[in-house]
């Protein structure tokens, strides 16, 4: 997948409530005319210290660990163009990279929640092409009361519970679709480890 680049904004991050508490977060990024969203599914930890990063409680963190991290970062590579970069979704997860420019490029892997930690903490600009920011986009509404997420997205844990709930209330065409899902990851890994094998 390639093409043209949209930059994305972070737009908000809200708590998911549920039957358990500290079930995780989900993370509102939109792009510059926000008009659309996608939204990303977060750990509890990195949903709080998000919403840390949204009030003054924020400005206490400097001496945390991502803080101290991010700048160290920000000076060893004080004259390279740093930028976040989405490039796919595979297995549930959005695949993201940090990419520094300077007299050579680096590039590292990381997870898209840790991805927007990092923006939050040193500016450092995210993208994504225009062609996934459609396929896994929404129309961006500022009601956090209603939150849609791609299925391709969700972490199995999430996708087996969500599962079990389906059969549970007797839904058996969204069963069906959330069994489908997890089939297709479950072969897409298999077909990767027969790969590395070969």
């Amino acid at each position: 997948m390639n093409g043209e680049r949209v930059r994305l904004y972070f737009q908000n991050v809200c708590e998911i409530v549920g039957n358990n508490s500290g079930q995780g977060g989900l993370i509102i990024l939109c792009d510059e005319q926000r008009e659309r969203a996608i939204s990303v599914f977060c750990d509890v930890n990195t949903s709080r210290m998000l919403m840390r990063r949204c009030t003054n409680a924020g400005t206490k963190d400097k001496e945390r660990l991502p803080d101290v991290l991010c700048g160290l970062l920000m000076s060893k590579f004080y004259d390279y163009d740093k930028e976040l970069f989405i490039w796919d979704v595979q297995n549930g997860k959005y695949q993201t990279s940090l990419i520094l420019k300077g007299e050579n490029i680096i590039e590292r892997p990381i997870n898209l929640e840790d991805a927007v930690l990092l923006m939050k903490i040193t500016g450092i600009p995210i993208y994504t092409y225009r062609s996934l920011m459609r396929m896994q986009s929404l129309p961006y509404s500022q009601d956090l009361s209603c939150l849609a997420i791609p299925i391709n997205t969700l972490p199995d844990e999430k996708l087996k519970k969500a599962l079990d709930e389906a059969v549970r209330s007797e839904n058996y065409r969204q069963a069906k679709y959330i069994n489908d899902e997890l089939k297709r990851r479950k072969l897409s890994s298999s077909e990767c480890s027969d790969e590395s094998k070969s």
